[in-house]
């Protein structure tokens, strides 16, 4: 009997940690408290 292995690139830990780190902000705070911080990365991006 074979066995099924899940085998994940460091990308995609990367990605996931990213992806549950966001939601234990929202989770936290509501999704409000990071309002300020996506306007000032946006604005950042867009003016360098």
């Amino acid at each position: 009997m074979n066995t099924a292995t899940i085998a994940m690139a460091v990308s995609d830990w990367l990605s996931l940690f990213g992806h549950y780190l966001a939601l234990s902000l929202l989770c936290v705070g509501g999704a409000i408290t990071t309002a300020p911080d996506m306007h000032r990365y946006r604005c950042r991006n867009r003016a360098g």
